[in-house]
């Protein structure tokens, strides 16, 4: 885990590399730095989705039919 090396936790990432992914919250409804590694776009019903940029797969769908905060749109 030390020296560059990547870690062993079977195909996913480890705490760390996930909170290098994320923006920063501020607490006052937005937030600083976009969301790395992670596009979204929107599906014919209206639903935002959003994918990881590594492998391509959908992670998460918002009910609300308004885009996540801080993730880039795909066109």
């Amino acid at each position: 885990m030390f020296g560059g090396e990547p870690a062993q936790t079977g195909g996913r990432a480890s705490a760390e590399e996930m909170r290098s992914k994320v923006a920063k919250n501020t607490g006052n409804g937005h937030r600083i730095g976009p969301v790395k590694d992670r596009s979204q776009t929107q599906t014919p019903s209206g639903n935002w989705v959003k994918r990881d940029s590594d492998t391509g797969r959908f992670m998460d769908v918002k009910q609300d039919k308004a885009p996540f905060k801080g993730v880039t749109k795909e066109r």
